[in-house]
C-alpha cells in the first residue's frame, strides 16, 4: 500500500468515527439531556472503543463544542454571497430563517441548547452556539463598506453581539409563547429591528 493511500484510508476511518459518533449521539439526546449521559454510553451507541473516543475528543465537554459546531454547519447562509454586503437587514433576516429551520429540524438539540435558556439561564451549549453566530453577524458586518468609520469607534463584534443576543431573545420569546405569530412574520420584525438599529448606529 503507497503512502497516499494510507492516508486516504485513515482519513476515511476518521470520517467513519467522527460520523457514527454524531449519529449515536443525536439518538441518544432524544432520550437523555447531556448532563445524564456518559462518554462510555456515547461510545456503546456508536459502537465504537472509548480508546477511539479519547484519540479525538479530551472529554465530553470538547465533544459537545466539536458536535455543536459541526450542526452550527447546517444553518450556514449559502446564498448570502448573493446579498450586496450594504444590506444587512437581508443578511440578518437570512441567518434568522436559517436558524429557525435549523429549530424546526433538531428538535433535541434545541432542547438542550435553548431549554435553560428559555427559563432563564444560560450553558456552556448556549454559550457556543451564541458564539458561532456572533462570528458569523461580525465577518459580515465588517464586508460593509465604511461602516467601521461611521461607528464612532465602536468595535463590530460588540454590534454583533447586540444584534445575536436580540435574536437569541426573540426566539425563545417566540417559543415560549407558543410561537404568537408566523416564521416568516417574525423574520420580517428582525429584519425591521435590525435595519433601525444600524441605521441609528451610522448616525
Amino acid at each position: 500500500m503507497t503512502p497516499n493511500n494510507r492516508i486516504k484510508r485513515e482519513d476515511q476511518r476518521v470520517q467513519r468515527t467522527y460520523r457514527v459518533l454524531k449519529e449515536a449521539f443525536e439518538r441518544l439526546l432524544s432520550q437523555k439531556s447531556i448532563s445524564q449521559l456518559t462518554v462510555q454510553e456515547i461510545c456503546d451507541e456508536a459502537e465504537i472503543r472509548r480508546t477511539t473516543f479519547y484519540q479525538h475528543f479530551r472529554d465530553k465537554n470538547h465533544f459537545l463544542e466539536w458536535f455543536i459546531r459541526e450542526k452550527q454547519q447546517e444553518f450556514q447562509d449559502d446564498g448570502a454571497s448573493a446579498i450586496p454586503p450594504d444590506q444587512f437587514g437581508e443578511h440578518f433576516a437570512r441567518l434568522a430563517g436559517s436558524v429557525l429551520k435549523y429549530i424546526n429540524s433538531n428538535e433535541a438539540l434545541i432542547r438542550l441548547l435553548l431549554g435553560a435558556g428559555l427559563q432563564g439561564s444560560q450553558t456552556m451549549e448556549v454559550e457556543v452556539l451564541f458564539r458561532g453566530l456572533v462570528e458569523d453577524i461580525t465577518n459580515r458586518l465588517e464586508m460593509v463598506p465604511g461602516l467601521q468609520d461611521q461607528l464612532d469607534g465602536m468595535p463590530i463584534p460588540l454590534l454583533a453581539e447586540f444584534f445575536v443576543s436580540g435574536m437569541l431573545s426573540a426566539f425563545r420569546w417566540w417559543l415560549g409563547n407558543d410561537k404568537p405569530c408566523s416564521e416568516e412574520k417574525l423574520i420580517q420584525y428582525l429584519r425591521w429591528m435590525a435595519e433601525s438599529r444600524l441605521s441609528y448606529e451610522k448616525q
